[in-house]
C-alpha cells in the first residue's frame, strides 16, 4: 500500500502479530487488525499564504515550544483519574487529558519545513510510556533531533517509518539534553557513547473503531496518522472532522493525548508538530466516532510496548 505525502510516496509494510497488550485493564483488538511495524508520513508544515505572516513564517527557524504542563513540574507519582481540567466536557466518564498529569505530554515543537512529524510523534509516545507513574527524578525526555539525525528520510518525508520504529527498538533514544532540536538534519558532533533507552515493540493498528481505543489512550498516549489536507494545516479551533474536499496529499503524524465530549460532540485531543500557532497552542480536537462500526478519521494508530511499562 502506498501513502502519498506532499511530494513523496510512503510505503506501508504490514506484518501480522497478536492482538493484545499487557496491563491491568486488558484491552483486546478484534482478530487480525493489529500489525507490527509500519506506517509513516512527511507532514511538512504549510507556509502562510499572505502578507506579513507569510514573510514572518518563512524567516522563523524551527523551534521547541511548551505545553500547558511543562516537563518536570511535578513530584511524586501522578498517574491518576485526571480529566481535561477545563470543566467544559459533557460526560465525566468519557474524558481524559494526559496534560493534566505533569510531565507526561512533552513540549510542542515547530517542525518548520522539515518533514519530521514522525520523529516528534514517536519520541513523545515513548517518553510517555516511560514517564507514566514515575517519580520526577526517574523521568526521561528524549531527543527528537538525534532520531532525525540517525534515521534516513527525504526532504518531504520518511519513505518507510519501519526504519524509525526499528531504530528505536534496536538502538534506542538518547536524552534530549544531549542533542537539542534545531529543525534540520545534521551529523551529530557530540559523544555517541550515551546510554540509550529502547522499547520492545511498536504495534500498528488498522481499521479499528474509535470506541475500542478509549482504554488504550487512558493507558498511554499513542500516535495517530491523519490525511494531510489544507483543512488540517489551517486548523485553528473547533472540531476537525476529516479530509473534506481537499485532495489527499499524504499523511501526518500526531500524538493522541486524550479525548472528551463537548456540546454533544466527541473528540480526540491531539498534539501536533506544526508549532504553537496551530490549533490551541499546538493542540487540537479531532472528531471521534462513538458508534461501533464507523470508520475513524485516523488512518492508523501506533504505540510502543515495553515490559513493565507503563507503571501502574
Amino acid at each position: 500500500m502506498l501513502i502519498a505525502s506532499s511530494r513523496v510516496l510512503l510505503v506501508l509494510v504490514v506484518q501480522e502479530t497478536g492482538g493484545h497488550f499487557r496491563g491491568t485493564n486488558v484491552w483486546k483488538l478484534p482478530t487480525g487488525v493489529v500489525n507490527q511495524t509500519t506506517d509513516g508520513t512527511g507532514g511538512k508544515k504549510k507556509k502562510q499564504e499572505s502578507g506579513k505572516d507569510k514573510e514572518k513564517d518563512a524567516q522563523k527557524p524551527a523551534k521547541e515550544g511548551g505545553n500547558p504542563n511543562p516537563q518536570g513540574h511535578s513530584s511524586g507519582k501522578d498517574k491518576g483519574q485526571g480529566g481535561t481540567g477545563s470543566g467544559d466536557d459533557d460526560d465525566e466518564e468519557e474524558k481524559w487529558d494526559w496534560r493534566s498529569h505533569y510531565g507526561i505530554v512533552g513540549d510542542i515543537i515547530d517542525q518548520g519545513e522539515e518533514a519530521v512529524c514522525w520523529a516528534f510523534a514517536i519520541v513523545r509516545v515513548v517518553e510517555a510510556l516511560y514517564n507514566i507513574g514515575q517519580t520526577l527524578y526517574l523521568r526521561k525526555y528524549f531527543s527528537i533531533q538525534h532520531l532525525v539525525n540517525e534515521v534516513p528520510y527525504e526532504k518531504t518525508g520518511i519513505l518507510n517509518c519501519k526504519r524509525a520504529f526499528d531504530h528505536v527498538i534496536k538502538h534506542g533514544l538518547i536524552q534530549e539534553e544531549k542533542c537539542k532540536f534545531v529543525g534540520k538534519k545534521f551529523v551529530c558532533k557530540h559523544n555517541t557513547n550515551f546510554n540509550r533507552t529502547t522499547v520492545d515493540n511498536f504495534v500498528t493498528v488498522h481499521n479499528v473503531d474509535d470506541t475500542e481505543l478509549l482504554l488504550l489512550v487512558r493507558r498511554q498516549p499513542i500516535v495517530g496518522i491523519l490525511d494531510l489536507t489544507d483543512e488540517l494545516q489551517d486548523y485553528t479551533t473547533g472540531l476537525y472532522r476529516g479530509s473534506g474536499s481537499t485532495p489527499n496529499r499524504g499523511t501526518h503524524a500526531v500524538v493522541i493525548v486524550g479525548f472528551g465530549v463537548e456540546n454533544g460532540q466527541a473528540y480526540w485531543l491531539v498534539a501536533c508538530s506544526w508549532g504553537k500557532q496551530w490549533g490551541n497552542q499546538g493542540f487540537g480536537r479531532i472528531a471521534r466516532r462513538t458508534v461501533q462500526g464507523q470508520r475513524s478519521v485516523f488512518k492508523s494508530f501506533h504505540f510502543p510496548e515495553k515490559k513493565d511499562y507503563p507503571k501502574e
